[in-house]
Formats: C-alpha cells, sequence, structure tokens
C-alpha cells in the first residue's frame, strides 16, 4: 500500500476528507458507505488498523499528553 501525500509523521490521514482520516468517503470497495455485504468494510477496516498500529508505536499519544497538559 503506497501512502498518499497527505500522511506525515504527526498525521497518518488517507482521506481528502479533514473529518475523515480512514478514507472511507473515498474508498473504492464500499464507495463511502463503511459497510459490504452487511459487514464492516474490509479496506476501511484495514486502514484504521494500519492508523491504529502507527499511533500506538508513535510518539503521538506522548504528544498529546504534553499538549493536553500544556492547555
Amino acid at each position: 500500500m503506497t501512502r498518499p501525500a497527505a500522511v506525515t509523521e504527526d498525521n497518518l490521514h488517507f482521506g481528502t476528507h479533514p473529518d475523515d482520516p480512514n478514507g472511507v468517503r473515498d474508498c473504492g470497495t464500499c464507495r463511502g458507505q463503511a459497510v459490504v455485504d452487511a459487514a464492516p468494510c474490509p479496506d476501511c477496516w484495514a486502514r484504521q488498523q494500519l492508523r491504529d498500529a502507527w499511533w500506538n508505536g508513535s510518539s503521538g499519544p506522548e504528544r498529546l499528553r504534553q499538549t493536553l497538559r500544556n492547555l
């Protein structure tokens, strides 16, 4: 899987819409419905898993905690 230009160290974002980081609206499998044959779309699910793994393995959680502390 190649990452779109929108993917950066701070923002793993597959979609073209800011409120759709997993790219559900742009998904060619479910055509933006997030459901295929009454089950979650496998491609949307895979993108979410990749984002979750990146988040859990990056410094993202610590950056978020630091930001919240500074509010």
